[in-house]
């Protein structure tokens, strides 16, 4: 089988594992829950419900450092034992007698006494007629329900294609800081315990960790692969909330469609989602926020207004209790608490969004928020969906684990010295401030001016003070309002579009507010509080991203708002379809014909996409800068075939991590320092049965890409004749110094397999890159310290 089979092999198993985690094992859990709600609706609580449980599994356990596999295995195992003790009484009176009369009649067919066909023929018929009343029920078959099967599979189906091509093309991680993320996880297994790096908020870490340890899967393949999945349902969460807030039915594939299949946002938008990143990670409990909210204060108006209705009739004290017993309206409030919080236990970031989502349900449901019904719970609720997350980390703090670095980046952003802000001393944690400005810069992607370009800051870089005008702060609001139309076009233009679709924009955040003002007189309050909250997030969000160009402090990097805007996008497309459509329904009064035209605008729309050209193309990334596809491929190959611990990989960096605890690593630079000083008793042994050497023969240019025409990456005497470079981070690795590592290495082996033809062998080879493989008696090992004529001072060789 090709590595590309294998790979989407573990793609189709590691989409059954997570979908059975956070969808199909959280419905059977919470079907009582979920009785008569809808399937946007389920999904959406399955999705959170279950992200809550797996993460504070192990956060919790970490804190009391039982994060062994045993122990997340039976932890889960007592959580089946306890749904199944509290469903018992059903289980028993519906599911046993079922379960006993399949094996009776399984018995009498080995018996003989009921004909095999018959027994087949019966259970056909059963069938039958069980789909048939889920038919009734469902209405599956009405042409409305067949023509959204039919739109939905093609958006799924779509989406799957788009993003999952590229990783069986590729097999190596895109992002240089998932390595990092990596390292911590790796630390939940040998150290048993969490946030080995410093507190950091940790539930990516541990969802990923939880698969890894109940499911005995290697890291480094959740890690390569679970971005496209994770990332599926992340979308299909951003259309069971648009199909929330949405009267007509097929308006939020429009939007759903345009974000996702059609070509008008950068691509970068959605590359990054090709990647296990706790940004990217973390938004799949953003818009959670929105449906919870929309449903609590719809249910909370229903049970208020019967509790009214009682009071009237003398009859609430008499049936409060029947009232209190089970308010759907606390259901969605704990789904509000728990997705905000998990946007906090995933990325802070993520909860400046979710904050600001927040803001704008507060400004759309302003006439409810205040009322002595809701404030009161809205409140508590606050309390709680910041209390829950940070509790982890408090608690490890005050036990006595330092901050991660990128923390103290993270808020220097934003202008607090959060190092000052605790008392704390913070030189000693300036590496990891630095660790953490390479790696959040990673996350950002970069930023750029409003031409598009690079920012130049030479002023800045050179230290020198740009004189500035004083202006009184009305001048400076003037000034901001004069500059902010220019500044928002420019932010869509250069960080969201690519092309100057600013117009189109506003038209679709007026075109519903005119609606919304229309539905007024209807007195669609629920339905101008979603406009109202859809447009106000939009306008939040795009003013964030633009205060540097306001002259305002700046709030958050505009690039990283862009992310996060993108991901929102259907939600202002499809209310500005579905809002027109509203206001048609309510003059003709034909909901049905509004479907239809919904359903045509939604066929029109991906055809003339597919017309015109505006299609998106398959996401494509090119080769990692990072770690080459051959070496991936050894690296997989070498964890399947050969036993834990027996094995060393003797390679740059990126290894490291990525085989976790199956196996050891020797970095090359060590490795060549070992014998650069080569005389008769020099020594060099890796006591392990097998040893691989993973050579590139064309080096990569690490983190960086394709290499200036100037430099011939290819190894050669040139450069292996060159000196080692000093170990120094990552620096070795950088560069031309990488082309020299290589070239040592690829001299030393060459020289090693003269000596010892038998027994250094070729693993794996081709014109980029070549494994060499030495298998070794354990009890006598090679010595590797050999003169391969490139050693520094050695009489026999090249004098450098």
């Amino acid at each position: 089988m090709s590595f590309a089979l294998e790979t989407l092999w573990w793609m189709i198993k590691l989409f059954v594992v997570y979908g059975l985690l956070i969808v199909a094992v959280p419905a059977v859990a919470l079907r009582p829950i979920l009785r008569g709600k809808t399937l946007s609706q389920g999904y959406i609580i399955c999705v959170v419900f279950s992200s809550f449980y797996y993460m504070n599994v192990v956060l919790v356990f970490g804190l009391l450092g039982l994060t062994q596999r045993i122990v997340m295995i039976g932890v889960t195992l007592l959580t089946v034992a306890i749904i199944i003790a509290v469903r018992w009484k059903r289980i028993r009176s519906v599911y046993f007698p079922k379960i006993k009369r399949g094996w009776e009649t399984t018995v009498r067919i080995f018996k003989r006494e009921v004909p095999l066909g018959l027994a087949i023929r019966q259970s056909v018929k059963r069938a039958g007629s069980r789909l048939k009343k889920a038919d009734r029920m469902l209405r599956i078959t009405r042409f409305e329900n067949v023509l959204e099967i039919v739109i939905l599979s093609f958006c799924i189906l779509m989406t799957l294609v788009l993003f999952g091509y590229t990783y069986t093309q590729h097999y190596s991680y895109f992002a240089s800081d998932i390595v990092t993320h990596q390292g911590w996880i790796n630390t939940i297994s040998s150290d048993n315990k969490i946030f080995g790096a410093g507190v950091y908020p940790f539930g990516m870490h541990a969802m990923v960790y939880y698969i890894h340890a109940v499911f005995d899967i290697p890291t480094v393949l959740l890690l390569r692969l679970l971005p496209p999945i994770h990332g599926f349902f992340s979308f299909m969460v951003v259309l069971a909330v648009t199909k929330q807030i949405c009267r007509t039915r097929f308006a939020p594939y429009i939007g759903y469609f345009l974000y996702i299949g059609a070509s008008f946002t950068l691509e970068t938008k959605l590359a990054r989602f090709l990647s296990m990143l706790p940004q990217e990670y973390g938004l799949i409990y953003c818009l959670p926020c929105l449906a919870a909210a929309v449903m609590f204060f719809r249910e909370r108006k229903a049970e208020v207004a019967a509790e009214k209705a009682l009071k009237d009739q003398d009859m609430y004290y008499v049936r409060r209790g029947k009232l209190r017993k089970r308010r759907e309206s606390t259901l969605w409030l704990w789904l509000l608490i728990i997705s905000f919080g998990l946007t906090m236990a995933v990325h802070f970031y993520v909860t400046i969004l979710a904050g600001v989502l927040i803001v704008a349900i507060a400004v759309g449901y302003l006439p409810y928020i205040f009322r002595r019904q809701y404030f009161g719970r809205l409140v508590a609720a606050a309390l709680i969906a910041v209390i829950i997350p940070v509790t982890p980390m408090a608690a490890a703090f005050a036990s006595g684990t330092p901050l991660q670095g990128s923390l103290y980046w993270a808020t220097s952003v934003m202008g607090i010295d959060l190092g000052e802000v605790l008392n704390e001393d913070t030189g000693n944690t300036a590496d990891d401030e630095a660790a953490g400005d390479q790696t959040e810069e990673a996350e950002n992607g970069g930023g750029m001016t409003e031409d598009g370009e690079e920012p130049d800051g030479s002023a800045a870089a050179a230290g020198e003070e740009v004189p500035q005008e004083q202006l009184s702060p009305s001048e400076k609001l003037k000034q901001a309002v004069v500059k902010l139309p220019d500044a928002a076009r420019l932010f869509f233009q250069n960080y969201t579009f690519g092309a100057d679709y600013f117009p189109y924009i506003v038209a679709a955040a007026i075109l519903p507010l005119v609606c919304a003002f229309i539905l007024l007189f209807f007195k669609e309050w629920e339905y101008v509080s979603i406009v109202v909250t859809v447009v106000v997030n939009l306008v939040i969000t795009t003013f964030v991203s633009i205060t540097g160009q306001l002259d305002l402090p700046v709030i958050i990097d505009p690039d990283r708002m862009s992310n996060f805007q993108c991901y929102e996008m259907p939600l202002i497309i499809a209310i500005a379809v579905d809002a027109p459509l509203v206001v048609l329904s309510k003059i003709i009064k034909k909901v049905k014909l509004t479907d239809i035209i919904s359903f045509g605008l939604a066929a029109a729309c991906i055809i003339s996409c597919f017309a015109f050209g505006k299609v998106r193309g398959l996401m494509r990334a090119g080769e990692s800068s990072l770690q080459s596809d051959e070496a991936a491929i050894c690296l997989y190959e070498i964890m399947n075939r050969y036993p834990e611990k027996v094995w060393t990989i003797v390679s740059c960096n990126e290894e490291r991590a990525m085989m976790d605890s199956t196996g050891w690593h020797y970095e090359v630079i060590d490795f060549l320092r070992d014998i650069e000083h080569y005389d008769n008793d020099t020594q060099m042994l890796i006591p392990t049965h097998y040893v691989f050497f993973f050579i590139e023969k064309e080096s990569l240019n690490y983190a960086i890409g394709a290499w200036s025409s100037d430099i011939d990456p290819t190894v050669s005497e040139e450069w292996a004749s060159m000196p080692l470079p000093q170990k120094s981070e990552l620096s070795q690795y950088n560069g031309t110094n990488r082309i020299i590592l290589n070239s040592r290495m690829y001299y030393w082996a060459q020289e090693f397999m003269l000596r010892y033809p038998n027994e250094l062998k070729v693993f794996y080879e081709n014109d980029e890159f070549v494994c060499y493989f030495l298998e070794q008696n354990d009890y006598y090992l090679y010595n590797l310290a050999i003169d391969y004529g490139f050693n520094e001072d050695n009489p026999n060789g090249n004098q450098i």
